[in-house]
């Protein structure tokens, strides 16, 4: 199945907008703090690189050491947690770490990165909190990225636009447009579930395995509350409870 023509005239698809969003705000401080994330190894370099993603959204691709292990570090950084360190908290520290995972999916549009799917459902939590434009633009990347993808993550990126369109419920995503969106994930869910060697079978995805996801299923189920279809909410709530028991 593809992408439900109602969430792509939505969200229209974007390859550049999600960086875009996030780099506007990111200052100086902003970057030197996350080239020094290494333990402050190679901080100069690390600034270099990330002012020039910042200023002009280039990404190189395959992704460098510099910037890419200082993004990589802050994509794991927890605003909501002072202790956790490298990072920083609160808004300023979601800003740091949606720019990061912003940087990393773009690369990831045209090379592998570790833990893709997993960056994804970081940068889902932090466009949560920023909202606004970020939030329309994380949506818009999905919608580019997603018919592009092959594999068995897949199915996760759909789950993550499901996801974001559910915090549009009741603005721009109606009752039927979720309905539509929860049948895609179904289907793309189902795609993975193919059957395999059970000598050999697919490896769990690594952000389903240490918790990444489980708060982005956590809020599905809760948004499902406001459905008024039956059907539909009882699809949603089948989607998230189904990941929150994986």
């Amino acid at each position: 199945m593809n992408i439900p023509p109602a969430i792509l005239a939505a969200f229209p698809p974007s390859r550049e907008r999600l960086l875009d969003a996030t780099r506007r705000h990111v200052d100086d401080k902003m970057l030197n703090e996350i080239a020094s994330a290494d333990y402050g190894c190679g901080g100069d370099d690390h600034f270099a690189a990330l002012r020039l993603i910042r200023d002009t959204g280039i990404v190189a691709i395959p992704m460098k050491w510099h910037p890419g292990e200082v993004l990589e570090l802050i994509r794991w950084s927890n605003p909501e947690d002072p202790n956790h360190k490298p990072g920083s908290t609160g808004q300023r520290g979601h800003q740091m770490r949606v720019f990061a995972c912003a940087a990393l999916l773009r690369a990831a549009d045209d090379t592998s990165i570790d833990a893709e799917e997993a960056t994804l459902a970081q940068c889902l939590a932090s466009a949560l909190v920023l909202g606004g434009e970020i939030l329309e633009a994380s949506a818009s990347f999905l919608n580019w990225h997603i018919p592009r993808m092959t594999g068995n993550e897949r199915w996760l990126f759909a789950f993550g636009l499901l996801v974001v369109a559910s915090r549009f419920h009741g603005s721009r995503i109606t009752d039927r447009n979720l309905g539509d969106a929860a049948t895609w994930v179904l289907a793309e869910e189902s795609d993975v579930r193919k059957p395999f060697n059970l000598s050999d079978p697919p490896p769990a995805a690594f952000g389903i395995t240490y918790g990444f996801w489980a708060p982005l299923a956590a809020e599905l189920t809760s948004r499902a509350n406001a459905i008024e279809v039956r059907e539909v909410r009882e699809n949603i709530e089948l989607i998230g409870m189904s990941l929150l028991d994986g």
